[in-house]
């Protein structure tokens, strides 16, 4: 516990430091005249439309980073616990990161976008992580055998696409994913899964430290976070071993894919300011959850639509805690 902790700790003390200079840093990039490599972006549901720095996903990476390695140094020189799952799992979120990256700054088309996180099962297929048997409903245990490895793609996949989908709202994103991953943490503790504790440590600790500079008004928009949410819980659920804990925590993601696949994800998924400071949507149809919830509620400002997804999404984890543990 005192590791889990410490890998907490470190991250989420990094992200702070890291997230303020780059602010800070890419600000001072803007406003002095210099190329800003498009990195300031419009917060699309405040009045003005202000320019934010599109940086946080830098931020939490490198402070995700740091609380694994920490777990590496750790076992390393004084736990004496194997470090290859920890080092796969690291090296796969950052193959993620990377794609993410790119594509804050050159904006690579929606198809690629969407493939190319497969990439990030590699390191995981090739530690052999997570176990080919699992218990499926109504079918009771099964052994995948060689298949289980295209589900460990599948997984990635969706779980980082998925994550990148529920966003545009200070907040919504880095928030629900630390509730999952809060929620995922309890049960990874209860059955005995280091590993996938750790990573879910230090990525709570590094979406904290991202969640206090998004959350309404944001400093700074996330960027590749929202891809990087999905890659750390599809990570962890494989190491942990969690695979339907894992899918039980999703039907709001599931639910935000079904919404936008209607119109071929060429989605009008952002909201338009009123005069009160409520948002209402910005298309006829409903495409995307915080669109359902105007429709259900009315007009709502951005705080409420982001505070009642948490909601939400938290009923829905500790469910999920209370009927895994």
């Amino acid at each position: 516990m005192l590791v889990i902790l410490a890998v907490f700790l470190v991250s989420l003390i990094t992200g702070v430091l890291v997230l303020e200079k780059l602010i800070s840093m890419v600000k001072g990039l803007k406003f002095s005249g210099i190329v800003d490599l498009g990195l300031m972006v419009p917060d699309l549901h405040k009045k003005g439309r202000p320019l934010v720095p599109k940086i946080g996903g830098v931020g939490v990476y490198f402070a995700l980073a740091m609380g694994v390695l920490a777990a590496v140094a750790y076992f390393t020189f004084l736990g004496g616990n194997k470090t290859s799952m920890l080092l796969a799992m690291l090296t796969s979120v950052s193959l993620i990161a990377f794609m993410a990256f790119v594509d804050d700054l050159l904006k690579i088309s929606n198809k690629m976008k969407a493939l190319i996180p497969a990439l990030g099962a590699v390191p995981l297929i090739a530690v052999k992580a997570g176990t080919t048997v699992m218990t499926v409903p109504l079918l009771g245990t099964v052994d995948f055998g060689a298949f289980y490895y295209i589900l460990v793609i599948l997984g990635v996949l969706g779980a980082s696409n998925a994550t990148n989908m529920l966003a545009g709202y200070n907040g919504i994103s880095s928030g629900a994913g630390i509730i999952t991953m809060t929620g995922l943490l309890a049960i990874a503790l209860h059955t005995g899964n280091l590993h996938a504790a750790l990573l879910l440590a230090a990525g709570i600790g590094s979406f904290l430290a991202f969640w206090y500079y998004n959350f309404y008004p944001a400093r700074c928009l996330p960027g590749m976070a929202d891809f990087l949410v999905g890659a750390v819980i599809a990570n962890a659920v494989i190491i942990g071993n969690m695979e339907k804990a894992g899918l039980l925590m999703f039907p709001l993601y599931f639910l935000e894919l079904g919404l936008k696949a209607r119109k071929k994800f060429k989605n009008t998924w952002w909201s338009r300011l009123r005069k009160d400071g409520r948002l209402e949507p910005a298309s006829n149809i409903i495409e995307t959850f915080p669109h359902l919830l105007m429709r259900i509620h009315g007009p709502l400002t951005e705080r409420r639509i982001v505070l009642d997804t948490y909601a939400i999404q938290a009923l829905i984890v500790l469910a999920v805690v209370a009927y895994a543990w």
